[in-house]
């Protein structure tokens, strides 16, 4: 071959070699921007725009840690559930009344000024048990008017004056707590005897209790000291003396054979004349009840 011809061929090779090498340039661009450019591949978020990685990466930093993730808080442990609390027994309800009524009344200055020796509640229980023991007379008392009169006066002769006078300061000064206080000596006189734990000692036989109920709704000497009470006492002096009938004809005590229908009719007749007793409604409605139990029984 002339020295020409290998010229010719030498640079035929350079030139092919030459457009190899810009086919591969081209084709190398075309892949890189291929891959950082398709979404394949890396999908930049809306506020990372790659104009400047340095500052959003610094960005997010001071995001993360201003906002830091907060770890889920554990559960708190759940409270402990409160004891139940047991109500007292009635024994020990009432008894407490009770107790607390005597210790304020010994406090009074009026209670003081009697000069009692003794607590209050036990000089109180030897009162009681004094009157149950000498009951009025019941049977037979218009026979004579000494009988009559002996009943009108019957709480003088059994307690004497000194007694009398403070059981009279008593209703006054305690006229506002009357009521209240009658309910819960009602109470305890239905309790009693089921309450041996208590320091309460007063006993309301219903035997006894039937003589002073039939006292003050059947003689002329309890009707005549019920006269003598203001409206309000005599009411509920009544009332109660009705549940005492009740319970006594149910226990066929009624040895004295009151007509309990005509007793009631009179009693609810003046209950319900009478608008200053806070339980009225109660009142009527117990005896409304034994009303009707008592016309059906008949």
């Amino acid at each position: 071959m002339s020295k020409t011809s290998r010229q010719i061929n030498k640079q035929k090779s350079s030139l092919l070699i030459i457009i190899l090498i810009v086919i591969a340039a081209g084709a190398g661009f075309i892949l890189f921007k291929t891959f950082f450019t398709s979404k394949n591949v890396i999908e930049p978020d809306d506020q990372f725009t790659w104009e400047n990685p340095l500052k959003e990466i610094e960005e997010l930093k001071n995001q993360t840690t201003e906002n830091p993730v907060q770890p889920d808080k554990e559960p708190s442990p759940p409270e402990p559930a409160s004891p139940a609390v047991t109500p007292p027994s009635p024994c020990a309800r009432v008894s407490e009344n009770l107790t607390d009524f005597f210790s304020n009344l010994q406090e009074q200055d009026y209670i003081r000024a009697y000069e009692i020796k003794e607590p209050l509640q036990e000089y109180s229980n030897k009162l009681i048990i004094k009157l149950l023991n000498n009951p009025p007379i019941i049977n037979e008392e218009t026979d004579d008017l000494f009988t009559v009169l002996k009943n009108t006066a019957h709480f003088y002769r059994v307690l004497g004056h000194k007694d009398m006078s403070l059981i009279k300061d008593m209703l006054a000064y305690e006229h506002a707590n009357i009521e209240h206080l009658m309910g819960i000596f009602w109470e305890w006189s239905q309790i009693a005897n089921t309450c041996n734990d208590t320091k309460i000692q007063m006993n309301f036989p219903l035997p006894k209790l039937y003589e002073y109920a039939s006292f003050f709704l059947n003689t002329l000497g309890g009707q005549s000291y019920l006269f003598r009470r203001n409206s309000n006492m005599r009411v509920l002096i009544k009332y109660y003396c009705m549940l005492i009938l009740d319970q006594a004809v149910t226990n066929s005590l009624n040895k004295y054979n009151i007509d309990e229908i005509y007793t009631l009719d009179s009693v609810i007749e003046d209950i319900e004349n009478t608008d200053t007793i806070e339980n009225q409604k109660d009142y009527l409605a117990n005896l409304m009840q034994i009303k009707a139990r008592v016309s059906m029984s008949r």
